[in-house]
């Protein structure tokens, strides 16, 4: 059983990091979506700097065993150069962070992440320095300009559904659905396909092909900005599941899997530095780690 909720922590997290790589896609659905969703993307173009919240909520339940799984947090990002401060609250399997502070600049051509992280409860952080892609962390996971844009070229059949008040403002809000046809490859491009692969077994393409739609939702703003989304997964990583070698015999349900991002600002950014303090402080992991 414990194998089994590793491998579901393992399949939730791929599924989430997936969805932070740009790929090349379709847009369908009625002319006024699709106009909205290619203008969105130009207009995105333009942008220098974003502020957001991110958040991803699972509940599963399996052989009379329930468990919750949460990961929030904020990200300041800027693009060119790009760089990015981030907070990060996660509750897993029994493991729980909070207020992990993580800055990812470059450094001599390569992207260092410095992560701090409150290890004894005394309410200090220790701080230490990693290559990001070594330390499983790189610049396309927290870019949300190209998540956006991944959504948008990815997703079908979006329809203006109504609107709604965003941050203070209005914005429209757009639903559709990311088709399977896209999973498998963006999976393998982002170095998770091995985590599926674990919990479906060596016959994961045809698991992944006959999987349903992911339903997402997405907010524009009167400036034609994307400024929030929701995907819905539920049904998904209950398919998934359900497929797992692992729970052949068990009761497995997934009670919810949702995924969200909501925009606090856009071209507001100061350049991102680390503080001479961590600098100063950070354990160098850099060569462990590789």
């Amino acid at each position: 059983m414990k194998n089994l909720w590793r491998k579901i922590a393992s399949g939730a997290l791929a599924l989430a990091m997936m969805f932070t790589l740009a790929a090349c896609g379709k847009e369908e659905g009625g002319a006024d979506a699709a106009s909205v969703m290619v203008a969105a993307q130009q207009e995105l173009t333009k942008v220098s700097s974003m502020r957001y919240t991110y958040a991803m909520e699972m509940a599963i339940s399996a052989e009379g065993q329930s468990v919750e799984m949460k990961v929030d947090g904020t990200a300041d990002v800027t693009m060119n150069p790009y760089a990015a401060k981030m907070t990060m609250n996660m509750d897993m399997l029994g493991m729980a962070l909070k207020d992990v502070q993580i800055y990812m600049v470059s450094e001599g051509g390569q992207m260092v992440a410095y992560t701090g992280m409150d290890m004894t409860g005394a309410g200090q952080n220790q701080w230490y320095k990693s290559l990001a892609d070594a330390s499983g962390m790189n610049a396309e996971q927290y870019d949300a300009v190209e998540a956006f844009e991944l959504y948008m070229k990815n997703g079908s059949n979006f329809k203006a559904v109504g609107t709604d008040t965003v941050q203070g403002a209005s914005a429209t809000r757009y639903e559709g659905v990311i088709t399977s046809d896209m999973l498998e490859d963006t999976l393998e491009e982002s170095g998770s396909l091995d985590n599926i692969t674990s919990l479906l077994g060596e016959d994961y393409g045809d698991v992944l092909a006959s999987l349903s739609g992911i339903p997402i939702t997405i907010w524009i703003n009167d400036a034609g900005l994307p400024v929030k989304y929701v995907f819905d997964m539920t049904s998904m990583m209950t398919e998934l599941l359900q497929n797992s070698a692992d729970s052949e015999d068990a009761d497995v349900s997934v009670d919810k899997f949702v995924m969200s991002m909501e925009v606090l600002g856009y071209n507001d950014i100061e350049p991102i530095t680390v503080p001479q303090e961590v600098l100063d402080t950070a354990v160098d992991v850099t060569e462990e780690v590789g």
